[in-house]
């Protein structure tokens, strides 16, 4: 269930990752700077990678260089775009370690961010999350995209019922408002495969 109500930006996820990574003491006191984007990039999907690469730069220094790749639900499914660049003027080989490792701990941090809030990052197509009788947590659904309403959605649940009888329930969730609607499943119904 979202919790945010408004899209992750590149630099409010920027700010999250350092601001965890602060707290647990795994920023090396070296950085000259560390600063997120100015770009407008918005997070409507979930499904891409937050990747980095840590080089000598052009002036004094060695800077991480954070981006993402893949889908962020802009309708361009391979997108790359920055995040956001760290800096030490430090430019000894210890520094070049600690900034790597620093690297990867972003990466890291980053990665578990997103998917322990995955539904804040679904602003695209529709959650369908199917149910067995007495269950309180879905243990099978997915992201349906292509089709326009909630109630093409609802159709289209009810046609990919995974086990016929199994499933008693299925919530729909439009994932541009939030808004679910629960549906019964009835035994037999739809059970031909589509």
């Amino acid at each position: 269930m979202r919790k945010k109500k408004t899209l992750y930006t590149a630099e409010s996820l920027f700010n999250v990752i350092m601001n965890e990574l602060k707290s647990t003491g795994k920023v090396p006191d070296i950085l000259e700077y560390a600063i997120p984007t100015r770009d407008e990039i918005k997070f409507r999907n979930y499904e891409f990678d937050v990747l980095g690469y840590v080089h000598y730069g052009a002036c004094e220094g060695i800077y991480i260089s954070l981006f993402f790749k893949g889908d962020i639900g802009n309708g361009v499914s391979d997108r790359t775009g920055t995040i956001g660049t760290i800096k030490t003027l430090d430019t000894s080989e210890e520094a070049f370690h600690k900034m790597a490792q620093l690297m990867a701990d972003f990466q890291l941090v980053a990665m578990r961010h997103v998917e322990s809030h995955i539904d804040d990052f679904n602003w695209t197509g529709f959650d369908i999350r199917y149910y067995k009788e007495g269950q309180t947590e879905s243990r099978y659904g997915y992201t349906l995209h292509g089709v326009k309403t909630i109630k093409e959605a609802i159709t289209h649940a009810k046609k990919r019922i995974p086990t016929v009888g199994e499933y008693v329930f299925a919530d729909v969730t439009d994932n541009a408002t939030g808004k679910t609607e629960r549906i019964q499943l009835q035994r037999g119904e739809y059970e031909e495969d589509v």
